[in-house]
């Protein structure tokens, strides 16, 4: 099925419809239960068992409803474990957080896709937000799930906040981990061979290049980045470089010099000076067969291209099954 931006705010509202009337039935003949409703299911939890699907449908609307951080987190804690992300899942909350994702606000009835990428280049992620993309980065790790995220278009709201400079290091961390999960395949799934899925990635990866975000995750691995932006960074290349990458990808992340970044990081070097890494590029090129332009990395119009890629490609955002 294809996901369309325009049809997100539906999906949502149609979601949280169902899920509230049931909500309601139960608080009639329990009054009281839902302000209960997070604590219940994180006491299930901690005795290792399955929250039932009505505390998690529960907990989920709350988090839609109120733009609830703590029940967002429960979410996104719930989705770390396969059994808990397929629940999550079926009882319709990861269609309504990619749509919240997207830009839909059960708060205002409006939004969409160019509204979240707005937020993205010109407000700060709130935790709320923040959680949200927490359970997105959860549930795509299962390969059970990991087509239905990918394909839902979210991956331009994703380059958009990475590349944009007003984001902390822990939100471009995040995000920096998003694109890696996103744009490669899980093994268990590639090893059966559906070209159509393959295809489907390949798409995503060439996404990640055209808004320069790939070469920025390669500069993010040097030793000019938080640490913990620079461990994102190095596992999404690990992801990227890998055998369900492909070479396209692993070209543009040579030319990037992902490898001497992380050499650098690892060895402790001082940033190269801009003649430098002139030299390393010509010579990376020179590898490749390449013409030698120097890469640059300016993240401001990185994120106005993410943002024109993603608008561009809003319409045409397929699931791969």
């Amino acid at each position: 099925s294809r996901w369309r931006s325009e049809s997100m705010g539906g999906a949502l509202h149609a979601s949280v419809m169902s899920a509230s009337s049931a909500c309601r039935r139960r608080q009639q003949q329990k009054p009281g239960a839902a302000s209960k409703r997070v604590t219940a299911s994180a006491s299930s939890r901690a005795e290792g068992k399955l929250p039932s699907v009505e505390q998690i449908r529960d907990t989920w609307l709350q988090a839609a409803q109120e733009e609830d951080a703590a029940a967002a987190g429960w979410c996104a804690r719930l989705c770390e474990g396969l059994r808990g992300a397929e629940a999550f899942s079926d009882c319709d909350g990861l269609e309504a957080f990619l749509s919240i994702a997207m830009g839909q606000s059960i708060k205002t009835g409006s939004g969409g896709l160019m509204v979240a990428l707005a937020q993205a280049l010109m407000t700060d992620m709130t935790e709320f937000k923040v959680a949200i993309f927490e359970t997105l980065a959860a549930a795509a790790h299962w390969p059970s799930l990991k087509g239905r995220v990918a394909g839902s278009g979210v991956l331009g709201v994703v380059t958009a906040t990475l590349l944009a400079p007003r984001h902390p290091p822990a939100v471009k961390a995040l995000m920096t981990r998003l694109c890696g999960l996103l744009a490669v395949d899980a093994p268990e799934a590639a090893r059966l061979g559906d070209p159509r899925r393959a295809e489907e990635f390949a798409k995503i990866r060439g996404q990640l290049i055209a808004s320069g975000a790939l070469k920025a995750i390669a500069t993010m691995a040097g030793p000019g980045s938080e640490a913990v932006v620079a461990t994102a960074a190095a596992g999404a290349i690990a992801l990227l470089a890998g055998k369900d990458g492909d070479t396209t990808v692993r070209a543009e992340l040579a030319e990037a010099a992902a490898v001497p970044s992380l050499l650098r990081r690892l060895c402790g070097a001082p940033p190269p000076s801009s003649s430098d890494a002139a030299a390393a590029s010509s010579s990376s090129d020179a590898a490749a067969g390449g013409d030698g332009a120097e890469v640059e990395v300016r993240e401001g119009g990185e994120a106005s291209n993410a943002l024109a890629a993603a608008a561009a490609d809003k319409d045409g955002e397929e699931e791969t099954d």
